[in-house]
């Protein structure tokens, strides 16, 4: 959390100047809204920490509801440091729906729906074969995902509408990819606490 904070001021900081002219340059590596920059290589080490922790639960717990957030944290692994809903969107929505008008950055929102829906299933069925008090814990773990989810699929649509280059479109940015960095960690803390409980209880 403190390296998300101190990234989101630099990059808030850094862009106000930018904006108001007082630098010439806004460093692409300090930008949280650029991929492979350092915002978004800590987001997919968050993601694969998500991973390894879900499967260390899945190894404790023997429940299915892990193993669907381990299959959530390696398909948002992949669709955010090889930009998939960037790059295949058009394709996708070309295949189920040719010829159709979408408004722009509605491609995106079904790509990434699509992926949901695809990891969904595992997800469900974990939560209903899982007893009560698995079901307690991993409540925040959803709500946290949920979040990141929402910064990056309803955000970042709503994002696409602001001017370039502007106050409304910098804000716009720092709630979408500085929200989302801010959930990953809460997850990632999270399901850590769950992993250090499971560790200490007598097996």
């Amino acid at each position: 959390m403190i390296a998300d904070a101190v990234l989101i001021l630099l990059h808030s900081g850094l862009g106000l100047l930018f904006l108001q002219g007082s630098i010439a340059t806004f460093p692409e590596i300090l930008r949280i809204d650029r991929d492979w920059a350092l915002g978004e290589i800590l987001n997919y080490i968050k993601w694969l920490a998500l991973a390894g922790l879900s499967a260390l639960l899945l190894n404790r717990h023997r429940q299915v509801i892990f193993l669907g957030f381990a299959i959530f944290s390696v398909v948002a692994l992949l669709d955010d440091s090889l930009q998939l809903h960037e790059r295949f969107a058009s394709t996708l929505v070309a295949a189920i729906a040719p010829g159709l008008d979408l408004p722009p950055g509605a491609g995106e929102l079904i790509f990434i729906a699509a992926e949901g829906i695809a990891v969904a299933g595992t997800l469900v069925y974990g939560w209903i074969k899982a007893p009560f008090i698995i079901r307690r814990l991993t409540v925040p773990l959803f709500l946290f995902l949920g979040g990141a989810a929402f910064c990056a699929g309803a955000i970042d649509f709503l994002h696409v509408y602001t001017p370039a280059y502007s106050i409304l479109g910098g804000i716009a940015g720092i709630l979408e990819d500085g929200g989302e960095m801010v959930f990953l960690s809460l997850a990632v803390g999270h399901a850590a606490g769950l992993s250090l409980q499971a560790q200490a209880a007598p097996a």
